[in-house]
């Protein structure tokens, strides 16, 4: 019997092209959307009927994501002659399934990163999640000290978590940030000038004051480096914003 269950989930904004990864190889800059691999928090067994269903389900998930993968790849922005390198995990090594969406017309030659080095190659492993999570954990950190109530740790209110703070990190202020992941895992391209990690634009000193939405009492503690407007946590994360 199977112990938890997988979700495949999609962290989208408007007007995304999902043809895009998470580090735009062209230019070096985040793409607009991020996919998420979650498991449920629901480890209990699952009775027959339903374990047939799941069955059938993987197998879709399955098809689901070769498809996806081939649109990602070789899509008309892509090079038809490319190097792509992946992270040293068992769904890699089916070469075949790689081959079997690879159009003839296409080149592709595959690097595999040695087991316990995705740390050290790979660009979002070693200068981009470390900062998203550190932003993810100071708004959580925040919530359980001012707002108790907030249930953060649901499926729906972790997906817009994730999904508004991918949106800010996504903003021309951190072009520099992104760009210099890539120099950090030790890839040949320009080193940007100094810059400023999204923690600091986002919670700078000072950020404690009153909130831009009128009529609001509530200290702020976050600042938008879209508008550039200082929020409290129910106007920027319970509500979602999205200037």
């Amino acid at each position: 019997m199977s112990k938890f269950r997988r979700i495949l989930t999609y962290i989208l904004d408007l007007g995304v092209n999902p043809k895009r990864q998470p580090l735009d190889e062209e230019d070096l800059k985040l793409a607009a959307y991020l996919i998420d691999l979650g498991e449920s928090i629901d480890k209990g067994d699952f009775d027959i009927e339903m374990e047939q269903h799941l069955s059938n389900f993987e197998d879709d998930l399955q098809d689901l994501s070769k498809f996806q993968f081939s649109e990602s790849l070789h899509d008309s922005s892509m090079p038809k002659d490319a190097l792509l390198i992946v992270d040293s995990w068992n769904s890699w090594k089916d070469t075949a399934a790689i081959d079997s969406v690879t159009p003839s017309s296409h080149k592709l030659k595959l690097l595999t990163i040695p087991a316990g080095c995705t740390g050290r190659i790979q660009p979002c492993a070693v200068g981009i999640f470390g900062s998203f999570k550190k932003v993810v954990k100071t708004l959580t950190n925040y919530a359980q000290l001012t707002n108790s109530n907030y249930k953060f740790q649901t499926r729906d209110e972790t997906l817009k978590l994730l999904s508004l703070v991918w949106r800010q990190l996504c903003s021309p202020k951190l072009e520099k940030w992104a760009r210099y992941a890539w120099v950090a895992a030790g890839y040949d391209v320009p080193r940007p000038a100094s810059f400023e990690t999204p923690a600091q634009l986002l919670f700078p000193r000072g950020v404690a004051g009153d909130c831009t939405m009128h009529g609001c009492s509530s200290t702020s503690f976050v600042k938008c480096l879209y508008c550039e407007k200082l929020f409290c946590f129910e106007h920027f994360v319970i509500d979602h914003h999205n200037c």
